[in-house]
């Protein structure tokens, strides 16, 4: 990538790649634009808008940046009782001191897939310039209501966004932000040009995590397909592919494409095409166990734990200990009711979800987009194809006639732990000098 091409105008059009480079000082550095020409006071900095679904009760601190609790922002917009449906929360963030004013929607624009990926929440970045005029101060309620207008939440009968979250819920997404976000300065100060995952691919997988969270209400088989897509992309850095044995004559027939004879200069070339396509075929075979490998040993099943559903996010973290009784009639399915075995068969054809999705425009098998009380990992749908077989059977067992479905908030919670994970482990390499 061009450190140096950053455009002077953004035309309203986002390329992600300026903001990774907007990010990182060392590399914004070497963009004429990104960087100050001078240090100014904490009362100087430059201040961006971070656009949530629900209300961050208090300030996240991060060395010279400061993201700050938002506020509620609501919108002339009420039922026929008279109450308000919609509304937005808006957070401040006081820059760190290098961010220039021009083009500095750049790095809030970084900044939220780092919030976005760390809460598992979808976190916009605000575009609008109607506040530029004074940068250096907060923007005015009016100047709020006016970024918000573009992601407002509704409230409107069952499907109304959840956005009352327990403090030890948000004390759990600061601390995961956190500790993303030293990540990132990590390997923002790390030569890492030569492993495995790099700084601008790590980026990039948190801003697929983010776009699937940003699309999961209007296109849930899309949200879970780019949130699979973000899980496989780290498990390609993860592990590389076996290459097939070569046959013990493979290096005596490549010489045979120097021969003075045509044809067998032509079958010698012939081989050597295949072989490369057998090569590509072999390896593009293992995307699968590769991806599995990925979730297990980055991400293992004891981790899962911290998926979460309504009642914890609006009750805290300790509701289901304390009110054991309360969460359902039937016993939750957790990832430890199920052998090892069933497990790795669940996140198998959850990748075959996104393949099928993307190459062949097949939907997701989910049924229930929103996630529930009674379980927080897995759905259960009714296979017809096996019922139909099995109804006339005199002794049946009802368990065998449902498909088992990783969730999305599984999916979300696994694709934070794991992608973190290997991103933690990338990171402990010498600085540069």
């Amino acid at each position: 990538m061009n450190n140096n091409h950053i455009r002077y105008l953004s035309q309203n059009h986002i390329l992600f790649k300026e903001a990774i480079i907007a990010f990182s000082k060392e590399r914004a550095e070497k963009a004429s634009t990104l960087v100050k020409l001078y240090k100014t006071t904490a009362d100087k900095r430059i201040y961006g808008y971070l656009v949530l679904d629900f209300s961050l009760s208090e300030d996240i601190v991060c060395g010279d940046l400061t993201i700050f609790k938002s506020e509620k922002i609501d919108f002339d917009l009420k039922d026929t009782f008279g109450q308000q449906i919609s509304w937005t929360y808006i957070s401040a963030v006081r820059m760190p001191e290098y961010v220039n004013f021009l083009n500095s929607s750049l790095y809030t624009l970084a900044l939220s897939s780092i919030c976005s990926f760390a809460f598992e929440r979808p976190v916009y970045s605000a575009t609008e310039y109607t506040y530029e005029k004074h940068l250096e101060k907060k923007a005015s309620l009016e100047e709020l209501k006016h970024i918000g207008m573009s992601f407002p939440i509704l409230s409107l009968g069952n499907d109304g966004t959840e956005s009352r979250v327990h403090s030890s819920i948000i004390s759990q997404w600061i601390k995961n932000f956190k500790e993303i976000y030293k990540v990132v300065n990590t390997f923002s100060e790390t030569d890492n040009s030569n492993s495995k995952l790099t700084f601008y691919s790590f980026f990039q997988i948190m801003r697929l995590v983010q776009l699937s969270l940003q699309n999961k209400k209007n296109d849930f088989d899309l949200s879970f397909s780019l949130l699979i897509a973000a899980i496989e992309s780290a498990a390609t850095f993860y592990s590389m592919p076996i290459s097939p044995t070569k046959p013990k004559e493979h290096k005596q027939w490549l010489k045979l494409r120097k021969s003075g004879d045509p044809i067998i200069n032509n079958l010698a070339n012939k081989y050597e095409e295949l072989w490369a396509k057998f090569s590509q075929v072999e390896k593009d075979s293992q995307l699968s166990s590769r991806f599995i490998k990925f979730i297990f040993e980055c991400a293992p099943k004891e981790t899962w734990e911290e998926t979460i559903d309504n009642d914890l996010l609006r009750d805290g973290i300790n509701y289901r200990q304390k009110y054991p009784h309360e969460v359902s009639l039937q016993s939750e399915l957790t990832p430890f009711t199920l052998s090892d075995e069933q497990l790795e068969e669940v996140i198998k054809k959850t990748y075959s979800y996104r393949s099928n999705f993307f190459h062949k425009g097949i939907s997701t098998p989910h049924q229930e987009h929103k996630n529930s009380n009674r379980n927080r990992f897995f759905e259960k749908t009714l296979n017809m194809s096996r019922y139909n077989k099995k109804k006339k059977e005199t002794h049946l067992n009802i368990e065998s006639l449902y498909n088992l479905h990783a969730k999305y908030e599984l999916m979300s919670c696994i694709a934070r732990v794991s992608i973190t994970e290997n991103a933690k482990r990338t990171t402990t390499k010498p600085k540069l000098p």
